[in-house]
């Protein structure tokens, strides 16, 4: 066995450590959007919102300012980018088929290779597809997860041109 090969006793273990780091990443994404609905929707005052978090009002105003900045969920998607879809299956928020239909039709930016990239793979393809990258690496999809995905949106890219 080399450095770089897991037993299979140790890929659960693994899979735990991917599902806590997800959970970990969207801790911070889903209290942000959960503080702006709450306090930019009208329904709660800033000063509730600050007892409920144990704050100051005034610390409430500053969370605000950076929570305004976390991108919404996009219609029809479980999260803002593909990355944050690979987190939420792996934090266990949906299931792997939902996860495969949202990613394989995010509207990716086409396919066209960044002439400095000289990788076989999509790292020249733009953040959209790096996303899927990083969730493959971080162990959020498996690679397996990864060509579905790929071949998905190569078939509907393949149907569209025709």
């Amino acid at each position: 066995m080399t450095v770089h090969e897991t037993k299979p006793a140790d890929e659960a273990v693994l899979q735990d450590v991917a599902r806590a780091a997800a959970r970990e990443a969207l801790v911070p994404i889903d209290v942000a959007r959960a503080l702006v609905a709450a306090v930019d929707g009208g329904s709660v005052a800033q000063v509730k919102v600050a007892e409920l978090l144990g704050v100051s009002a005034p610390a409430v105003n500053q969370r605000l300012k950076t929570a305004r900045g976390v991108a919404p969920v996009r219609e029809g998607f479980s999260g803002a980018r593909p990355l944050e879809i690979a987190q939420r299956y792996a934090a266990g928020d949906i299931d792997r088929e939902q996860m495969l239909d949202e990613l394989s039709s995010w509207p990716y930016p086409p396919r066209e290779p960044d002439p400095d990239v000289v990788e076989w793979n999509v790292a020249g393809f733009g953040d959209d597809w790096s996303d899927l990258g990083t969730a493959t690496r971080r162990g959020y999809i498996t690679y397996d997860d990864y060509g579905v995905i790929f071949d998905r949106v190569e078939a509907r890219e393949a149907q569209a041109s025709t």
